[in-house]
């Protein structure tokens, strides 16, 4: 009951954390949702954890409080890295303003954050309701008190170190401060049409703002699709619009105001077949000098949101380097909910200290994402540059700070400022702390096969004892028992 008392309240918080910026009244739609998610999953796990304690003869008292918790999170972490659900309704989340506690995700990710939250929980209801006035749990109770202090402070202690103290092993934010004269100036311009529409946009602000060196377009979401005609030359069916005439039209505006973009577009993924309407979503930085940066379709479509796009053949996200902002690594959107993917993309090539992430968001879900999304930077020692369509569009640094943010970008035109070539710092997660979901899956499947050995040898000691009985019955039954019975 404690515990389902402080799931109930985090899945509140969450609410309350990520509902919609211009809603000002409250958005039961949003709570509901994340009570509805969070409660479903989370305890059917917690149903198991139950189960585990009255089979497990074994385990001491003290074990059974880090069973929800493992499980509950080995659930979360499959979810954010192998299904195409993601972290979207990942409870860590819920702790975004809290910047000195969420730091630790700098050491091993989304998962060590939602481990130490539900740990936190658990130990809360083991000392407020489940072991209270209990005598026997009374060493249980007093455990939970200790543990669950000395985590919680030490977290706390760790993220305010990570961001106050010169001598810890990475970089204050004074130490990682960028000179005025390495900034440059940026925009995000919304998809409120179509492609051309943006770019109209684009010359506009260009023409009004010269001084723009970098622009990003919003996700591309439900565009009428190009056919690519660069790979399929002549394709029998899907003809009109051609890739190559808006690419064109992208790159002359680059060269001519001397601006790196960020396109976004849709293409039909198979032009030559009529009853196949599947596209891919795809962006492509195109700059000033080098032109054609790069070209990524987005491996992470939104399940059931985005009907019809299918993902991209790439295995990574894209990495360049452009000439007004440096090294960069892009995804779209979705991409950003699957932490050990964008790890791994990184890691694989060895991209500078700018994420990009063009988005298109819907309702409460616009501010969440956002926020969201702003952990992988934490995580990866980067910052995250967004523009979002219904969600916030802005800059987030290495520790999540906020150091441009707009709520929603439909009127057309953000403008703020993102660093030129920045470089990553270290962080414990993109080196080896991502293994910390791996060692957590480990210590789920020991509780796991724990569970069933338990099961089975109850179930085999039930058989036993019911054939004990029958055998006690049949002997009682037997012609001599009778003869020598007592007569009554």
């Amino acid at each position: 009951m404690g515990t389902i008392l402080v799931s109930f309240v985090l899945s509140f918080s969450m609410a309350l954390v990520f509902r919609d910026d211009n809603t000002s009244d409250w958005d039961w739609t949003s709570f509901g949702y994340i009570v509805g998610i969070d409660m479903a999953i989370g305890h059917a796990f917690f149903l198991l954890a139950v189960i585990h304690n009255h089979l497990v003869s074994w385990s001491p008292g003290k074990v059974y409080i880090f069973t929800y918790p493992t499980l509950l999170t080995t659930v979360f972490s499959v979810m954010g890295n192998f299904t195409p659900v993601g972290t979207l309704t990942n409870i860590g989340y819920a702790f975004y303003d809290w910047q000195s506690f969420i730091q630790v995700v700098s050491l091993f990710g989304l998962s060590s954050l939602t481990w130490i939250v539900l740990t936190l929980g658990v130990c809360v209801a083991h000392v407020l309701v489940i072991d209270r006035d209990i005598p026997h749990r009374e060493p249980r109770r007093v455990f939970s008190k200790l543990f669950g202090i000395s985590l919680f402070f030490i977290t706390w202690l760790y993220g305010s170190i990570r961001l106050l103290a010169p001598y810890m092993y990475q970089l204050t934010i004074e130490d990682t401060a960028i000179p005025a004269s390495d900034w440059v100036n940026a925009a995000c311009v919304t998809i409120v049409g179509n492609e051309a529409d943006a770019l109209d946009l684009t010359e506009a602000l260009l023409e009004s703002n010269p001084t723009v060196q970098f622009i990003m377009w919003t996700e591309a979401a439900k565009q009428v699709p190009y056919y690519d005609d660069r790979t399929i030359p002549n394709p029998q069916i899907w003809q009109e619009p051609r890739l190559s005439d808006f690419i064109a039209n992208v790159s002359e505006v680059s060269r001519r105001y001397n601006t790196t973009i960020v396109s976004t577009y849709a293409v039909w993924a198979y032009p030559n077949n009529i009853n196949d309407d599947s596209q891919y979503n795809n962006l492509m930085v195109i700059d000033p000098v080098v032109g054609e940066v790069g070209e990524y379709a987005k491996l992470h479509p939104v399940p059931i949101i985005e009907i019809g796009v299918i993902p991209g053949t790439g295995k990574y996200m894209l990495s360049g380097k452009a000439s007004n902002i440096g090294e960069f690594t892009a995804g779209i959107c979705f991409d950003y909910d699957f932490p050990l993917f964008v790890r791994n993309s990184m890691a694989q090539t060895g991209a500078g200290g700018l994420m990009i992430q063009p988005a298109n968001t819907w309702g409460f879900i616009g501010r969440w994402h956002g926020v969201s999304s702003s952990f992988r930077a934490i995580e990866m020692g980067t910052y995250l540059t967004r523009c979002g369509s219904q969600g916030p569009s802005g800059l987030w640094d290495y520790y999540g700070n906020t150091l441009a943010y707009q709520s929603r970008s439909d009127n057309g035109v953000v403008e703020f400022q993102i660093p030129y070539n920045v470089e990553r710092i270290w962080t414990v997660y993109a080196s080896f702390g991502f293994v910390f979901d791996f060692v957590v899956y480990a210590f789920a499947a020991i509780y796991l096969g724990i569970f069933f050995y338990s099961l089975c040898r109850h179930k085999n000691r039930q058989r036993a004892g019911d054939e004990r009985r029958t055998s006690s019955q049949i002997d009682e039954m037997s012609p001599i028992n009778i003869r020598n019975s007592p007569a009554v």
